[in-house]
């Protein structure tokens, strides 16, 4: 006898729970029955492989007749009537911002993230800024002496200042970009929380004395070449000197105007070079390690280029040099960002190895 009653029950395929044998819905969920199972065992895997495939609503027991309701909106038991409790919070993973396109009207916008550039949008931005600095360089050639050309035997004050204005201009259109659109620094890469801050002016001062004494020894490779014969590299020597002549003989509020637009510059370029190109392209080639030595490399290639081209029309010499002394400058500053992914990192490095070639200009 017992062994009948137990072949007449069966149990719900959704919750498990037993059924009578001629029970058409679940006292317990209120689903149809009719697929009723005559195992517990199976009725219970099967609930649980279902709810971790569909995140279910959470249910309500009714405190009277136990019938769960999973609507949210009802409060009261449907079944009998009885009152039920406040439904639970539903638990949903934070909803992750992604990139792509997205109709507004009859016009397809790029739908970016805030937090980070991708390849197209960060190529955009720096594609801008580039145009922007030769347009301004270009206006500035035109206005002040042959500024850029071959190096003169001196140069003055006024063209000294006015040459950092195109490297001024590097960073304002990506922070234009990013302030415009409500997006985070994050997407610079800007950490500036205090324990980041810390970090990065200890990394900044020791990379910037490291640029320094690789500088240094450059030029000691270029004072090589001279004393070998290739005289074509003179022109280097002549105009840093006229360069160097002009600071030390100029008026002190003068020095600090343009220790104030070489601080401007050294951060404004970082914007640019690290903070938008660099983490455009880490989206492309992945943050893996293989993936950042491509991208330090090509951004280096690309600075080294974007600085030295000119040169290279008016001065072979002298374009070589700026190219190979602007692409160890970034292969180490692309270092130094990528410790710990912090643009302070690098700002404070580009910062203090431009403060130091002031220093050694203006006191040896």
């Amino acid at each position: 006898m017992p062994d009948e009653n137990e072949n007449e029950i069966k149990y719900c395929e959704y919750c498990g729970a037993k059924l009578e044998k001629d029970r058409i819905y679940c006292p317990k969920c209120g689903k149809l029955a009719i697929n009723a199972r005559k195992t517990e065992k199976k009725a219970i895997e099967k609930t649980t492989k279902k709810s971790s495939k569909s995140g279910e609503i959470p249910g309500r027991e009714c405190p009277e007749c136990g019938s769960i309701i999973r609507s949210r909106i009802l409060k009261q038991c449907p079944v009998c009537n009885a009152k039920l409790q406040e439904p639970p919070p539903i638990e949903t993973e934070p909803k992750k911002e992604e990139s792509g396109f997205i109709f507004t009207g009859e016009k397809l916008q790029p739908l970016t993230n805030k937090n980070s550039w991708n390849l197209r949008e960060g190529l955009y931005a720096f594609g801008n800024s580039i145009a922007i600095y030769f347009i301004v360089l270009l206006t500035i050639n035109t206005i002040i002496l042959d500024f850029i050309g071959t190096p003169i035997d001196s140069v003055s004050i006024v063209e000294i200042l006015v040459g950092e204005i195109p490297e001024i201009t590097l960073g304002i259109y990506p922070l234009f970009y990013i302030i415009s659109r409500g997006h985070k620094q994050e997407k610079l890469g800007l950490n500036l929380n205090s324990k980041t801050m810390s970090i990065a002016l200890i990394l900044g001062i020791a990379a910037g004395m490291i640029l320094y004494f690789i500088n240094y020894g450059l030029d000691i490779f270029f004072q090589y070449i001279i004393d070998m014969g290739f005289d074509e590299f003179l022109g280097i020597q002549e105009y840093y000197s006229a360069y160097a002549g002009t600071l030390k003989t100029t008026e002190f509020y003068w020095i600090i105007l343009f220790t104030i637009l070489l601080i401007i510059q050294s951060l404004s370029s970082e914007i640019l070079f690290r903070g938008t190109l660099h983490n455009s392209l880490k989206d492309k080639f992945g943050n893996q390690l293989k993936g950042k030595v491509i991208v330090i490399l090509i951004v280096a290639l690309i600075i080294s280029l974007t600085y030295s081209i000119l040169f290279f029309f008016v001065s072979l010499p002298i374009g070589i040099y700026f190219f190979v002394s602007y692409l160890i400058l970034n292969l180490v500053l692309g270092c130094v960002y990528e410790i710990n992914g912090n643009l302070a990192n690098s700002m404070v490095a580009y910062t203090i190895y431009n403060l130091i070639l002031l220093i050694m200009m203006l006191f040896f």
